[in-house]
């Protein structure tokens, strides 16, 4: 959006100036590894940190049920 010219100091013609409109913060999510919801980090309901990466949840009972047996993770997506 012009702002209009404006006159600034050491510059002998007008300056056409500007607003520049900046892209909003994005959020950071993650897929909850249990149930595979998109949640908002900020939303949480809990974030546990299993071999050195962060997972973050939708719910406590998603989060309970990561903590009994983190390592199905590492099996891969079961059909």
């Amino acid at each position: 959006m012009s702002l209009g010219s404006f006159s600034l100091r050491n510059i002998t013609r007008p300056v056409p100036l500007y607003e520049l409109g900046l892209v909003p913060v994005v959020e950071a999510t993650s897929v909850d590894p249990v149930c595979r919801m998109q949640v908002r980090h900020d939303a949480a309901a809990g974030r546990l940190r299993h071999r050195g990466q962060d997972y973050w949840f939708c719910s406590l009972r998603c989060a309970k049920s990561f903590l009994d047996d983190p390592t199905r993770l590492d099996e891969g997506p079961k059909d």
